[in-house]
């Protein structure tokens, strides 16, 4: 709707659209840190930011052990019930709530799942087994309940992040350098880390916006000003020399030198 507003009035515009997040760590992957990082930015503000990991894609032969390692994490941030920590943070509204409530019903729980509806609480939960064609797979999930997923090979995740193409954000975690260029070649995203996650969102270097369906446009530091500003293109020539190369009548010697110049 916004982009049709102004549209309608040639007005530039910069679109942040969101989108299915994903977070993907191979078998060569710092685990422990790896852990430590997934779950302070999937449960930063309770996994309420645009540029929240919205699903983890895990190499399936370290899937059980990084399992356990966010587990042991999530209790290290948080504590033994995350209700009474005052490093986290409450859901939006009681119709949020809900509708993560209804997504919470869709694979295994393996950690967490408990829910306060008075309180607006909903516990950092890990979901295991969860089917690609769920709900929780391809509706923005915007709170702390982040599906598990394993991949065997490059191109099996790539085909899963293709069922929700264009990410707002990616994060890989890999200790790979072909890993690494694999999948930044190989996905279509708006920005995002290696080895971290959201940091990005940080840096007024860095532009940030969406790409396809998770938006058009960059906005940040300069780059905000670059979006919204229009370049004037202007070409000053001296009058002191006119060669007639460029002017009619275009003879055989004009066009053999022109050919010989544009063919450079």
């Amino acid at each position: 709707h916004i982009a049709m507003k102004t549209a309608a009035k040639l007005v530039p515009t910069t679109l942040e659209l969101g989108g299915k997040s994903p977070v993907i760590v191979d078998k060569s992957a710092n685990l422990q840190v790896t852990a430590k990082r997934i779950v302070w930015s999937k449960f930063f503000n309770a996994g309420q930011t645009c540029v929240c990991p919205d699903y983890l894609l895990v190499e399936e032969t370290v899937k059980e052990a990084l399992i356990q390692l966010l587990k042991t994490e999530i209790r290290r941030a948080f504590g033994a019930n995350p209700q009474l920590s005052e490093s986290y943070g409450r859901i939006i509204n009681e119709r949020r709530v809900h509708a993560l409530q209804r997504l919470m019903q869709q694979g295994t729980i393996v950690h967490g799942g408990r829910i306060d509806l008075a309180d607006r609480y909903v516990e950092p939960t890990l979901l295991d087994a969860v089917s690609l064609e769920d709900d929780i797979m391809h509706e923005e999930i915007c709170g702390p309940l982040l599906p598990i997923v394993s991949f065997s090979s490059p191109e099996q995740a790539i085909s899963i992040i293709r069922r929700n193409r264009y990410p707002l954000a990616l994060y890989l975690y890999t200790e790979s350098s072909e890993m690494e260029s694999y999948f930044l070649e190989h996905v279509e995203f708006g920005g995002g880390c290696i080895n971290n996650g959201m940091v990005h969102l940080m840096n007024a270097e860095l532009p940030f916006g969406g790409v396809g369906g998770s938006g058009m446009g960059a906005y940040h530091g300069r780059h905000t000003f670059e979006t919204f500003s229009h370049a004037k293109s202007i070409v000053k020539t001296s009058t002191k020399l006119d060669p007639s190369l460029r002017y009619a009548p275009y003879t055989s010697k004009k066009m053999n030198i022109a050919k010989r110049y544009f063919a450079r």
